[in-house]
């Protein structure tokens, strides 16, 4: 049998084995050398995630959240070189990115569409930071199904690998609320047979852009059988063209497609898309009017998405039989809202000469002027003009013929034609708009140049005829003149009387012509209008793209007093309404944009001069919201007397608002935070004026106003970000004052605290404890005194729980109990703290009432969260919050009379015509120095006469806490009882030497004393004729004096009718005062003799003293 296989001899297998081996190994060699390398294992991960609802609204900024995991990183080992370079979409623009707080973002580049975010030193496992940015690019692509697409990628530094790139997709929503607006319109004067239909685009969402741009506009209009086009627009700037088809019941429909993008936020007024239509007397009867023309508009956005067919109609005068040859004016009447916008007056002059003569015109004139007449030169001291649209009939546009405009000042009479170097060309005819170019107003094409100080009061629209063209039959020209109404009269401010409406102001138009013939046509017409009187107040705002969360941003709040007859408004208000979450920053302050207006030089108010900034609160179904308050000395108008002013942002009062933004903002991540202002007056004498102020009023719904429904406003949002992690804030204020991270306190005082929270982490932190040691006197933390809980934390999240402690410096240590009273400590375990919670703690602590506590001295207090976050102990503080003892000035006065201090009546006993001394001691008993001291010291007399002493003192200059200073003064006793009363007064001023508050000086400190001044009563005692002594006989032996005794006086009447000094003054009570009392008696002998041994027993001891110094 024989084997498949080859038989090989047994010496030549091993060497064959031997050679496969060989061959093995080479190719091995081969293959370990060529093979391609093996890309490295990334060793850390970015992630990348958009809007939480997968989309943004079209225009809108929106953010992107950066998650960063390296496993390695640790707080004593940091890696550094780390950045993540993120790819944006070719249509956004990189707008913001936290690098403060805990932010781990330290500084950016940008190349294009790419931005690279360099990473602090990262010492945690895990960082995540969110950037926002804007849709500034390619706006007119945006569309229904517009996707943003996003990526972001790391390096490698170190020992680190990148991970590949992650990307994200984002959605844009959007609207298509477009509208068709036509108009119809026939030649005044005409037999209204031939109707100009004008046709626009509409954006309905207002100043809520979120409309995309419109692609294909198309017009669709079916004229009725019988009608003939006699006209139609070409080439206008949506840069379509007209279609017409004939239908078999003799109807023509007409259809004008733009391939022009159409802007939603630009008015396409100027557009001009018309169709010019005749209904000849065969088949329209005189008398009727034409039939209601309807017209359709569809349209689309970048991506071919259709919006809904959209409807409008418009329907011409009643058809008449025709007039003779001549030229009509017309004026347009109606009510006008003092100092309001985009308010007008108009005017048109027509030819028309349905005579068949063929007659045409050379010339066509129409003008109006405030030298025509008093009436007309008051309604242009009321209706202030600013520019002014020119419309010309279809008929005239083809025939290309000249056209001129001119104008009068109030300081020149001349017409000044206008300068030929303007936009429009003025040797044709067109539809144009000219401006008034004065006090730099913002302007468009065509200027009418006027010098400051000066004002357009006439205007002239003339179309001339040439040799090839004369002007036709059913020519006409029109102008809507763009006025600023003024109620009061702009050169010499009168008003209507209280109550009533302004006017009818009548301004005259005139229009002429010359015909070929020769013969001159004219007419004229009056406008009416009334003016009613209104506020015409203003308020903007410009609010910051973004609102970084744990960190500042800073609002722009802007008014303005438009009145146009430079009326001015005391006591007016402008108030910010601040989203949830975002507090004043009232130790930066408000500053004015400018220091002076722009067009007035006017010094602009700021804070503490002629402006006030208060705060309070307001709230919503968002929650509470802080409010800014400007209040204003007076708001004056921006007009100047007599010459025309536009309403431009960049000249109202300007003011930069700084704010804090606390973790409560993070409520409106995703979204966007909204901002307020409202502006209004509470001047008595227009607070009651409606602010009639076309879109910028709204309906007062924080009832800031109380008398009207609606009052100015404007409204500006941002976008909300957060730099990734548990975000803590802490806030501080007293029983009456405003949120802070600093606040004010005084000995015995309460304050409350509030500490928020939110985490801004992709999960949830586990294990959440919460650490708030209290401050205590030298702590280690800057605390100058202890302050103890006055109550229980409030605001505890569902299933949180909160101990206290009277010891505790950790989470971990001290004793614990449910007791809050005298306790320095509290820690809250919240278990966990899902992504995107916020929390809102509040509780109170109560300042010691020790020597600790004065002024300047402070505590802060800083609170600590630690929880697992992702499998890793994390740790967040929250900001220092302080409280700050305020001063505590204070004084005492203590007054002395004669050098005594005196409690009650009568006081010091007094000599009539004596001089009296006063003296007073003022002590600054407080903690601060008091300056500017001052007494007043008022008294009155026995004899009903009052008056008031000012003590002065030799010293001067503020006196230091705890020094004291003497003053003095002085007045001649007067008899009766007197009573004064001294109030000593200061004022505590700070280390600048400036006043503090007047909320803060020092009360008066007084005392009072008295006084009694009597004349001394002299009584000379009448002798006993029983007891007096008898000349002839002796003396009693009873009473003669011991011979052995020394002499003294008599204590009987003396015989010669001296007698001691009667009663004499009262003895002052609680004193051992008063003048003494003379006389002779027992207790005199004895003093007497007292004395007397007193000097001899002195005698003695002085000579023995001698005497030994004599012998030693």
């Amino acid at each position: 049998m024989s084997s498949p296989h080859p038989l090989y001899p047994p010496s030549r297998v091993p060497r064959t084995i031997a050679s496969l081996i060989t061959v093995l190994a080479m190719l091995a060699a081969v293959f370990v050398l060529t093979a391609p390398a093996r890309a490295a294992t990334a060793n850390y991960t970015v992630d990348i995630v958009g809007p939480n609802n997968a989309s943004v609204r079209a225009y809108e900024a929106f953010s992107y959240g950066v998650t960063l995991s390296i496993p390695t990183a640790r707080a004593l080992e940091p890696i550094e070189g780390v950045e993540l370079t993120a790819t944006l979409d070719p249509d956004l623009t990189f707008d913001a990115v936290p690098t403060d707080g805990a932010s781990p973002v330290a500084s950016t580049r940008t190349n294009g569409n790419t931005v690279t975010f360099v990473l602090k030193p990262v010492t945690q496992n895990l960082s995540e930071f969110r950037f926002t940015v804007t849709q500034s690019k390619n706006l007119d692509r945006l569309s229904a199904s517009s996707v943003f697409t996003t990526s972001i990628v790391g390096n490698s530094p170190g020992d680190l690998t990148a991970p590949d790139a992650q990307k994200v997709k984002t959605g844009v929503t959007g609207t298509q609320k477009f509208v068709p607006t036509k108009t119809a319109s026939t030649v005044r004067g005409s037999d209204n047979r031939t109707v100009t239909y004008n046709f626009k685009v509409s954006d309905t969402t207002g100043n809520d852009r979120t409309n995309f741009f419109a692609y294909g506009v198309t017009f669709t209009d079916v004229l009725p059988a019988g009608s003939t086009v006699v006209d139609y627009s070409r080439n206008g700037e949506l840069g379509g063209e007209w279609k017409f088809a004939t239908g078999t019941d003799g109807s023509t429909t007409a259809t004008y497609r733009a391939e022009t993008v159409q802007d939603p936020q630009v008015n396409s007024n100027a557009a001009r898309v018309w169709l010019a239509i005749n209904y000849p007397s065969e088949h329209f009867n005189t008398g009727s009017r034409p039939p209601v023309n309807t017209v359709s508009l569809d349209l689309a956005d970048a991506a071919g998405n259709r919006m809904p067919t959209a409807t409008t109609t418009a329907q011409g005068e009643v058809l008449r039989d025709p007039q003779p040859k001549s030229t009509t004016s017309w004026a347009g009447a109606g009510t006008l809202v003092n100092g309001a916008v985009n308010q007008s007056v108009s005017f048109a002059g027509s030819f028309v000469n349905p005579s068949g003569d063929g007659d045409q015109l050379s010339t066509l004139t129409m003008e109006s002027s405030s030298r025509t007449s008093a009436q007309d030169a008051d309604a242009w001291n009321h209706l202030q003009f600013l520019s002014g649209d020119i419309g010309v009939s279809s008929n005239l546009i083809g025939l290309k013929l000249p056209m001129r405009f001119y104008y009068q000042t109030e300081k020149n009479a001349d017409w000044t034609l206008l300068d030929s170097s303007s936009a429009w060309d003025t040797s044709t005819v067109a539809n144009v708009s000219v401006w008034v170019d004065a006090n730099g107003n913002p302007i468009g094409a065509n200027p009418i140049r006027v010098a400051d100080g000066d004002r357009v009061t006439g205007w002239r629209i003339q179309v001339l005829g040439t040799a090839a063209h004369d002007i036709p039959q059913d020519s006409q020209l029109s102008f809507n003149k763009v006025v600023r109404p003024a109620f009061a009269n702009v050169v010499d401010g009168t008003t209507p009387a209280a109550g009533t409406a302004g006017g009818p102001y009548q301004e005259q138009v005139t229009t002429s012509g010359i015909t070929v013939s020769g013969e001159t046509l004219s007419s004229q017409a009056a406008s009416a209008v009334t003016i009613v009187d209104a506020l015409p107040v203003s308020t903007d705002i410009i609010a910051p793209a973004t609102l970084p969360v744990g960190s500042t941003a800073s609002y722009r709040a802007n008014i303005a007093n438009w009145d146009s007859g430079a009326r001015s408004f005391d006591d007016s208000v402008l108030n910010l309404v601040l989203p949830v979450g975002v507090s004043y920053d009232a130790a930066t302050g408000v500053t004015p944009v400018t220091e002076t207006e722009i067009i007035t030089g006017r010094k602009i108010p700021r804070p503490g001069d002629g402006l006030t900034v208060s705060t309070s609160a307001v709230t919503d179904a968002d929650g509470v919201h802080q409010v800014v308050h400007f209040t204003f000395d007076t708001l004056s108008s921006f007009s100047v007397t007599g010459q025309p002013t536009l309403p431009y942002a960049r000249w109202m009062w300007q003011y930069d608002v700084p704010v804090k933004v606390l973790p409560q903002a993070y409520q409106y991540a995703g979204t966007r935070a909204s901002a307020s202002t409202w502006a209004y007056t509470n001047d008595p004498a227009y607070r009651s004026l409606a602010s009639t102020y076309g879109v910028t009023t709204a309906s007062d719904r924080f009832a800031f106003q109380s008398e009207l429904p609606k009052i100015a406003t404007a409204t500006g949002t941002s976008n909300v970000i957060a730099a990734g992690g548990l975000i803590l804030a802490k806030q501080v204020r007293t029983a009456t004052g405003e949120w802070g991270t600093s606040g004010t306190t005084r000995a015995g005082q309460s304050s409350t605290w509030q500490l928020s929270g939110v985490n801004a982490l992709s999960g949830p932190v586990t294990d959440a404890v919460l650490f708030d040691r209290l401050p205590q006197a030298q702590d280690g933390r800057g605390s100058d005194f202890s302050l103890t809980l006055d109550s229980a934390v409030e605001g505890l999240p569902t299933g949180a729980s909160v101990q206290y402690s009277p010891d505790a410096t950790t989470a971990s240590n001290g004793t614990w109990s449910d007791d809050f009273h005298g306790a320095t400590a509290f820690r809250v375990r919240f278990g966990d703290i899902p992504e995107a919670t916020l929390f809102t703690l509040q509780y109170s602590t109560l300042t010691p009432t020790n020597a600790s506590v004065s002024w300047d001295k402070k505590s802060i207090n800083v609170a600590t969260v630690a929880g697992i976050y992702r499998g890793t102990t994390q740790s967040f503080d929250t900001n220092p919050a302080t409280v700050v003892a305020d001063p505590s000035p204070a004084l005492s006065v203590r007054k002395l009379t004669n050098g005594d201090h005196f409690e009650s009546a009568p006081g010091a006993p007094v000599r009539p015509g004596d001089t009296v001394r006063f003296t007073y001691t003022v002590t600054n008993t407080g903690d601060i120095a008091l300056d500017s001291l001052a007494l007043h010291d008022e008294w009155s007399a026995g004899d009903g006469s009052t008056g008031t002493l000012i003590p002065t003192s030799n010293e001067s200059g503020p006196l230091a806490p705890g020094a004291s200073r003497e003053f003095e003064a002085s007045s001649t006793a007067i008899t009766g009882q007197y009573h004064n009363r001294v109030e000593a007064v200061g004022v505590a001023i700070g280390r600048s030497g400036k006043p503090l508050p007047a909320d803060q000086q020092p009360a008066a400190a007084t005392d009072q004393s008295w006084y009694i001044a009597q004349v001394p009563v002299v009584i000379t005692p009448t002798p006993d004729p029983s007891t007096s002594p008898d000349p002839s006989s002796s003396p009693d032996p009873s009473s003669s004096p011991d011979p052995s005794s020394s002499p003294g006086p008599s204590a009987g009447p003396s015989p010669s009718g001296d007698s001691s000094t009667g009663p004499g003054l009262p003895t002052a009570p609680g004193t051992g005062g008063g003048l003494a009392l003379t006389g002779a008696g027992p207790g005199g002998a004895l003093i007497g003799l007292s004395g007397i041994i007193a000097l001899l027993l002195g005698g003695a001891i002085v000579y023995g003293l001698r005497r030994r110094r004599g012998m030693n």
